[in-house]
């Protein structure tokens, strides 16, 4: 496990994301804030794509695309904006736990993608509008 030394105190990767989030929103049509949602670490969601749609409530028609780290963070960090650190601090934490992206696409509602960021024993949730 990934901890920093902030403050004389150790923060956890789900500690320091959370800082990190806070505040922060994924920027798309309507920027919506990132949560954090902490799941247990053998969780059948981060093995089958079926037990992700079921604990989120979306239908298993659901079309899933996986995009690598760098593809979804390089873009958010090299945007240049006052929260491109906050990214790059993301994609580090991100690449260190091995996570990886889901972008979900709700065919009842194709202009909400749910983007879900995998870490070892969190993920982070944001939803893309796009029109």
């Amino acid at each position: 496990m990934l901890l920093l030394f902030f403050m004389g105190f150790f923060m956890t990767d789900i500690d320091n994301v959370k800082n990190i989030v806070f505040g922060l929103t994924y920027p798309s049509e309507s920027d919506y804030p990132f949560e954090v949602l902490e799941i247990q670490k053998d969780s059948a969601i981060y093995t089958s794509n079926e037990a992700l749609l079921r604990n989120f409530y979306l239908p298993l028609d659901c079309k899933i695309e996986e995009v690598s780290l760098k593809d979804f963070f390089m873009a958010l960090i090299e945007d240049g904006d006052e929260d491109s650190l906050k990214y790059s601090q993301l994609y580090n934490i991100f690449t260190c736990l091995g996570g990886k992206v889901l972008r979900v696409i709700n065919p009842n509602d194709s202009a909400k993608v749910n983007i879900f960021i995998f870490g070892k024993d969190f993920i982070l949730r944001t939803y893309s509008i796009e029109t």
